[in-house]
């Protein structure tokens, strides 16, 4: 510190004074951090596989990398090499197991794939931003491009099966990704806290109801704070512990100990991140909104979710990533999937929500990286994917994209694709279509398909309102109002002629999302219409209220979010019209037997897909001890390569491979024992 004589003889002229720094400069200064820290992560990953493997047993372009004796040099010959699609690289980087590469480009897993396309393009990123020739503006735009590749290069290799040194880096940047989206949280929280604060007194003027918005934020975003904390100093500890546990096993005394220790280093980092999930899952429980809430105060709580959501499904990702070599891995993922697939489907709906109540622009469309993720595989279509392809550089179109790309995506089986609604259709008394009814007449249907029931609606009339609504489980599909007024123009009810009339049906086909209830004014199923002739809500209720000259407009009304079951094929963005493969007839070529069978497991190594569709190309590794038994439905499928597969469960997605090409492997994995006794 100067003191005062110091000050005296200074010239105020020498004096700088530094501004403050820019948001965007210290979101710049943050990534070239972690952007360094991840080219040296490649380099010593890389040469540490390179040393364990021996130089002298690799491909050639894979020798080439092995011999680079920079980090920056590395990396740009890795980058050179993936984009002239060298096999031989692409196959050691990602390859399902570190002691097996198999050659066969052919036969590669899907993950060899998704990871060579994301590895080229991170890479990329990771160069533009280590430029120093790039300018400020250079750099902010590789920054956003850094950290988009970055969140979706970890989700796609921080599973068990993708080795060094793309596997450590995939670790890593989880870890940056989680704490960027903590940071975002905060900055959240304390700008919606403010908002809540001006905003509470607007919320509505019934006591009870401020009360309980007041109550129910205070309490999510205490839970969202402590969740936050939980991340950071959890994260910090699990470096701690496994720097620790690491440095044990290198001084441990035998292979056994260095083995224990191993897994020591693993179950404790599991059961570490398994804290955080708990604490996120209990803040996105807590933050979900109450039906009772307008479209606008829902999104107060859907802004808070969504990044809470990301951030559980990263560390999903850490304990999905710490059950490496485990012999229950298969099974531990599944689980985990589980986790992942209940939290969308909580989340997603609200986010559909926000999409509609918030300004486009709002950083949505980032969710769908989430399902870049193994515990949340979506497959699409050829021309699914072009259409999302479009909507996602469209600015404008991200309740669309949502819908489209995420949400309905999301909620497909194998027995049916998600769509959604035909758009009712609004009438006058002329019979003639038109976006605003007359003051005099109005009709309203919404026909969705076959309907199992009908029943009257009820109606409750205040001195200034008119409402109709539907019983818990039903929709109104039909409504009619019509007035006639008196001569005198008196509003003296027994001079006043009101006909209104509808009907609340049930539909098979239509099913509705858990806390998707939402009131807006006017007619609430043109705020969620996809493309003008679709709509993702069905009405439950709509309110009339009188005008001054004796007719009655619409006040507003309430839906809940809503879809049908289809078996024909998924929705398209219009013009995105190609070929759909459907789903019965991509399983021409399976055959069923007449009853279960037993198989017993020959070598410890198994591959599965995941799926209901035997054909899609996802496979995973799994251990299996040698002389188990297997436990199959009896169905068969022959793949176009020669493969043959076994179904594990008529109700749950999994096929098992019994022999065929490609894998690394010698000879059937399984051996056919007999029929399966049928459990009791």
């Amino acid at each position: 510190m100067l003191a005062t004589s110091d000050w005296a003889g200074t010239d105020a002229s020498q004096l700088h004074v530094l501004p403050p720094m820019m948001p965007v400069v210290a979101e710049l200064e943050k990534a070239v951090a972690v952007n360094n820290d991840a080219i040296q992560a490649m380099f010593d990953s890389t040469k540490d596989r390179c040393s364990n493997e021996g130089e002298d047993n690799l491909a050639e372009d894979v020798r080439q990398l092995c011999m680079q004796t920079q980090p920056r040099s590395m990396l740009a010959l890795m980058f050179e090499k993936l984009q002239k699609k060298s096999k031989d690289v692409a196959l050691w980087l990602c390859s399902a197991a570190e002691t097996t590469v198999d050659k066969d480009w052919s036969t590669h897993y899907s993950e060899r794939l998704a990871c060579d396309e994301a590895a080229s393009s991170t890479i990329g990123a990771m160069m533009s931003l280590d430029d120093p020739n790039q300018t400020l503006i250079g750099k902010i735009a590789a920054v956003a491009r850094f950290t988009v590749w970055s969140a979706k290069f970890a989700l796609i290799v921080a599973t068990p099966f993708i080795p060094l040194p793309f596997g450590f880096l995939g670790r890593l940047f989880l870890d940056a990704v989680i704490s960027q989206l903590t940071g975002d949280a905060e900055k959240e929280l304390d700008l919606v806290e403010k908002q809540m604060k001006k905003r509470i007194e607007e919320i509505s003027r019934r006591t009870a109801q401020r009360v309980q918005v007041e109550e129910a934020f205070r309490i999510g975003s205490a839970h969202a704070r402590a969740a936050n904390d939980q991340i950071k100093d959890m994260a910090m500890i699990d470096h701690l512990w496994s720097s620790s546990m690491t440095a044990m096993s290198e001084h441990g005394a035998s292979k056994d100990s260095a083995l224990l220790w191993s897994t020591m280093k693993q179950v404790t980092s599991f059961n570490r991140w398994a804290i955080i999930e708990h604490d996120l899952a209990m803040c996105i429980e807590v933050l979900m909104p109450a039906d009772a809430l307008d479209l606008e105060d829902r999104a107060t709580f859907a802004k808070l979710m969504k990044v809470h959501f990301e951030m559980y499904v990263l560390v999903l990702s850490h304990m999905n990533a710490a059950g490496d070599a485990t012999q229950n891995v298969e099974e531990m993922q599944a689980e985990l999937s589980k986790k992942a697939t209940r939290m969308a489907s909580i989340t997603l709906p609200q986010l559909v929500l926000l999409s509609i109540a918030v300004e486009p622009g709002q950083d949505l469309k980032s969710v769908h990286t989430m399902f870049d993720s193994d515990l949340l595989p979506v497959n699409v279509s050829h021309a699914e994917a072009e259409g999302c392809g479009f909507l996602r550089n469209e600015t404008d179109y991200e309740f669309e994209f949502l819908a489209t790309c995420v949400w309905l995506p999301f909620l497909r089986t194998s027995e049916a694709w998600a769509t959604p609604l035909p758009a009712p259709s609004l009438l006058t008394s002329r019979g003639v279509d038109t976006d605003r009814p007359d003051a005099n007449s109005y009709e309203y249907w919404h026909n969705t398909g076959p309907l199992t029931s009908r029943e009257t609606p009820q109606i409750e009339m205040e001195t200034e309102e008119l409402r109709i609504g539907c019983a818990p489980g039903q929709f109104l599909a039909g409504v009619e109002y019509a007035y006639k007024q008196s001569e005198s123009g008196s509003w003296t009810a027994s001079r006043m002629q009101h006909f209104l009339t509808g009907a609340c049906r049930s539909d098979d086909t239509v099913e509705t999302a858990a806390n998707g209830q939402f009131t807006t004014a006017g007619i609430c199923t043109d705020v969620v219409t996809l493309f003008s002739d679709h709509t993702l809500a069905v009405m439950i209720s709509l309110t009339f209220q009188r005008r001054g000259d004796g007719a009655a407009t619409i006040k507003s009304s309430t839906c809940q979010l809503a879809y049908q079951r289809s078996t024909v094929g998924p929705y398209l963005v219009p013009g995105f019209t190609a070929q759909i493969e459907v789903h019965t007839i991509k399983l021409a070529s399976v055959h069923t037997a007449p009853e279960p069978v037993e198989y017993r497991v020959l070598q410890g190594a198994l591959f599965k897909k995941p799926s209901k569709d035997p054909s899609s190309a996802k496979v995973t590794k799994l251990s299996r001890k040698v002389g188990s038994k297997v436990r199959s439905t009896g169905r068969t499928w022959r793949g176009p390569a020669g493969g043959l597969w076994i179904e594990l469960d008529a109700k749950k997605p999994g096929w098992l491979l019994v022999e065929g090409p490609g894998f690394n492997q010698t000879g059937p994995l399984l051996e056919k024992l007999r029929p399966a006794e049928e459990a009791p």
